[in-house]
């Protein structure tokens, strides 16, 4: 068979593509009778590299399809009666019967044929001034030949393989006209059927469209290629609906995860919003995404040949209800136990959010613009010691133009949790913070993905094309790789050394750490640099380097999409993206930095009280009253003092909150090692001359509104309202092609 991609499957755009493999294949038939008169006939040219044979390609449609076929100039009108060629004729597929007739070159045969059976009287076609919809005449259908005065001629064609065509649950009419040529397509009436509780509803992957075929006079050089002026016609079908997986995978060293909830984020907080698990549909972030059951009204209409690598594709569109939305993450509450069912580890073995990780059919969303914005709440458990750490409000984001699902294609979403999430443990302070020893960090080295978000904000997305992933690893080198970026929302154009960097990192076996986006940081930010080789290097306390090594040269910037030819779907996807081409296996490294966001409070006060001078609640303290002399008359104020030496019968305290603000920061000496409550000190300069001063110091304590206050005022202090640089890294391994 056909070997299935890990990631972002794509469904195959012809539907013979999805057979086994056969030594006979298009191509390969007769060609002694091909001079023969030129009867209109119809097949499949299957692109050899598959070697899908003709007779597998037929048994996806059902070995039939209904075509309707007009010849002349192209217009939004109805055809005339004399220009309507094939007025809904059904083609049918015999094996071994190419060539037994004129009009039958690829075992597709519709002459002699009648439209008496329900599949026809349920695909009928409304005509210019009918008021209902009408079939075909009940006449046998008779052989068709190309007519050399016509302009051009146009081809569309559908197919049906489920049985609700057969009972009327499924009805399609062709639409003979419209308001521009392109919407010369189809209108599919839905119904369920049965009573309330035990409906049976109509399901949709059975459903086959064919591309717009346009074969214009003087595409005649070669009767025998595919589509040409007097040849064969061939027709491309696409099966109706999308299929979408997604999972989600952990790569914390020492931790499994369990009882995972996962959200979707419309601007509240993750724990007054909706459970995606239980009752939040998929579809409130993208309009009209439904399941396979479906009951309502679908349009197909064409892309124009404006669209580029689309036309004349079908392109749908939705009004009804389903029998359920879809719901991502519906099979992720089986981790919610008190005997834990852990989350999966690597790429290859995520825990998907479906059975088996099976797909799930769905309406297509090929104009979809609106992102995907995903929050998740996890338990880290250790399962020696049974530790556990609750994480909650990480969060992820995919790009619009990663959910522009596409008829007849396969889509798998890959979530990843790492050692850099952005959840909070406590106190409002985003990310995991490692308890060291020697300053030895223990990491994770990352998974295999296509599309792949971590969950972390800014969210960045890996991407290459299906056949550039390898099963156990992530990318095949000498792929084009993308990489897209969601920060609060936007997707920010890429600038090379701006705001966007590359990097490779090597590590020596036998190494403490592994490779992460978290030890990758920690590289960038305190290792030795070397300024001619662009380098940073680090040495683990087992005396064993990571070199992480800036080739941001590589990186191509300011794409502003992925064109048709490195996307799943073969559509230009129009996003703001960099991208890089690895000639060698090994683990590449993107950076995204931005200033655009600000400190939050809790963020600041961390920040601050890293600073050299700052203090905590559990440094010691004492209250603090001055007087002008040693009577007792207040004159300088009260506050604070932080005890910071004693030395050689002298006590220096720190004034960190006081009624006189000039005091604040300032240190005095104290002519005494233990002082004694109820009594009088004069103070002291550090340089030890006595001042006008006389202090009351008694026992006390800081607490955090003390704290945050007088941190506030440390020289490089940080508000709300500064604003910070965040440096974001995705790990992207690649590997040599097996």
């Amino acid at each position: 068979m056909t070997r299935m991609k890990k990631i972002v499957l794509l469904a195959t755009a012809i539907v013979a593509l999805a057979s086994c493999v056969d030594d006979t294949y298009v191509g390969d038939q007769d060609l002694s009778k091909a001079n023969e008169p030129g009867a209109i006939t119809f097949g499949f040219d299957v692109p050899n590299v598959t070697r899908a044979g003709g007779a597998s390609a037929a048994t996806a449609l059902g070995n039939r399809f209904i075509v309707y076929g007009e010849k002349g100039a192209e217009t939004n009108a109805a055809p005339t009666s004399g220009n309507l060629v094939f007025p809904n004729y059904q083609v049918n597929y015999v094996a071994n019967t190419a060539y037994n007739t004129t009009s039958n070159t690829k075992n597709w045969e519709y002459v002699g044929y009648t439209h008496t059976t329900n599949y026809q009287n349920n695909i009928t076609r409304k005509a210019t001034g009918e008021a209902t919809p009408v079939k075909a005449s009940d006449a046998a259908q008779t052989i068709k030949y190309w007519d050399y005065g016509a302009a051009n001629y146009i081809f569309t064609a559908v197919s049906a393989l489920d049985a609700d065509i057969e009972n009327g649950r499924v009805k399609i009419q062709k639409n003979e006209y419209g308001t521009s040529k392109y919407d010369k397509g189809y209108t599919i009436t839905l119904a369920k059927s049965g009573t309330e509780g035990s409906y049976t509803y109509p399901k949709l992957d059975k459903l086959y469209f064919s591309d717009r075929l346009v074969i214009a006079q003087g595409q005649n050089t070669d009767r025998t290629a595919t589509n040409q002026y007097g040849g064969n016609a061939t027709l491309s079908f696409r099966n109706l609906v999308s299929q979408v997986r997604a999972g989600i995978y952990e790569t914390i060293p020492g931790y499994d995860i369990k009882e995972i909830k996962f959200y979707v984020s419309d601007g509240a907080d993750a724990d007054t919003d909706l459970d995606i698990t239980t009752d939040h549909a998929f579809g409130a972030i993208c309009p009209n995404i439904k399941v396979n059951a479906y009951e309502g009204t679908l349009t197909v209409v064409y892309y124009s040949d404006t669209d580029g690598s689309i036309k004349n594709q079908p392109k749908v569109t939705a009004t009804g209800t389903s029998a359920s939305d879809l719901i991502l993450g519906k099979n992720f509450n089986t981790l919610n136990s008190t005997t834990p069912t852990l989350l999966g580890q690597a790429a290859n073995s995520p825990t998907w959010d479906t059975s088996g990780g099976t797909f799930t059919e769905v309406m297509p969303q090929i104009n979809n613009s609106t992102s995907l914005k995903l929050t998740v709440d996890f338990t880290l458990w250790n399962s020696v010691t049974h530790e556990t750490i609750e994480v909650t409000g990480a969060t992820a984001e995919v790009p619009a133009a990663y959910l522009q699902w596409k008829p007849n294609y396969k889509y798998t979403y890959l979530f990843k949790i790492t050692y850099d999430t952005n959840g909070s443990t406590g106190q409002g302070i985003a990310g995991l913070y490692p308890v060291t020893f020697d300053a030895l960090e223990v990491e994770a080295s990352n998974g295999e993905v296509e599309y792949i978000t971590t969950v972390s904000e800014p969210s960045i997305t890996s991407y290459a094309k299906a056949s550039a992933v390898i099963t156990d690893n992530e990318y095949r080198v000498n792929s084009n790789i993308y990489v897209a970026v969601e920060d609060n929302s936007t997707n920010p154009s890429l600038t090379v050394n701006t705001n966007a960097k590359l990097y490779t990192v090597t590590l020596d076996a036998g190494a403490a750490q592994e490779i992460s986006e978290k030890s990758v940081a920690n590289a960038i930010q305190s290792g030795t640099y070397d300024s001619g080789a662009k380098t940073w290097t680090v040495t683990d306390a087992l005396s064993k380097s990571m070199v992480v090594t800036d080739i941001s040269d590589k990186l191509t910037g300011a794409l502003t999409a992925i064109p048709a030819a490195d996307s799943p779907s073969g559509v230009d996807l129009s996003i703001n993206c960099a991208k890089f081409t690895p000639t060698a296996a090994g683990d590449y490294v993107f950076e995204y930095s931005t200033n655009t966001a600000h400190y939050t409070e809790k963020e600041a006060q961390a920040y601050n009280a890293s600073l050299p001078g700052a203090i905590s609640t559990t440094d010691v303290a004492y209250s603090f009253t001055s007087y002008k002399d040693a009577s007792g008359t207040t004159q300088y104020g009260t506050g604070k003092v932080k005890q910071m030496s004693q030395d050689g019968g002298w006590t220096t305290v720190l004034v960190t909150a006081n009624d006189i603000a000039s005091f604040v920061g300032q240190q005095f000496k104290v002519n005494a090692t233990e002082i004694e409550a109820d009594k009088y000190y004069q103070l002291h300069s550090t340089e030890g001359t006595a001042l006008p001063i006389y202090v009351k110091v008694e026992s006390s304590s800081f607490d955090p509104t003390e704290v945050y206050n007088y941190n506030a005022t440390l020289e490089g202090h940080k508000t709300t309202g500064d604003v910070k640089t965040v440096k974001t890294y995705k790990v992207i391994k690649v590997v040599a092609a097996p």
